[in-house]
């Protein structure tokens, strides 16, 4: 039976993360490749399509993927990508964006503190930002 990661949304209901299944290293670079892809892609029209790139990672972890040992090593590709999230003007991408970061700082805990060193300052950042939710998220 899997699990299935629940995050509540500002309407206080909860958005279940679905798992994805890699059924190898292959398909598991071909994931993180699109990922990354759309995370990179910062045009203001596409935000939603980060968004949903941020929660496919939540999936990821959801489905096993961190399992794979090159998994770790092609999230540090992400870590810009996830930075430029982190700090991002729309505050449903920044929610989302940390909820991706506990998760991952959970799931992989003292490995991921290297990615997690460069995330820190934009985390920061947003502290003082008076938007509730990206406050809340901040500082979980």
């Amino acid at each position: 039976m899997t699990a299935v990661l629940t995050m509540p949304n500002k309407e206080n209901e909860a958005t279940a993360i679905e798992p994805v299944v890699v059924y190898s290293e292959k398909d598991l670079q071909k994931e993180v490749d699109t990922i990354l892809s759309r995370l990179s892609n910062t045009d203001q029209d596409h935000w939603l399509k980060r968004l949903e790139s941020l929660r496919t990672i939540q999936g990821l972890i959801r489905g096993g993927a961190a399992e794979y040992d090159s998994f770790l090593p092609m999230l540090k590709d992400l870590k810009g990508a996830l930075g430029e999230a982190v700090a991002d003007l729309r505050s449903a991408l920044v929610k989302e964006a940390c909820a991706t970061v506990e998760v991952l700082s959970v799931t992989f805990g003292d490995a991921f503190a290297s990615i997690a060193e460069g995330l820190i300052p934009m985390l920061f950042k947003q502290l003082p930002v008076k938007i509730q939710v990206v406050y809340e998220a901040c500082t979980q």
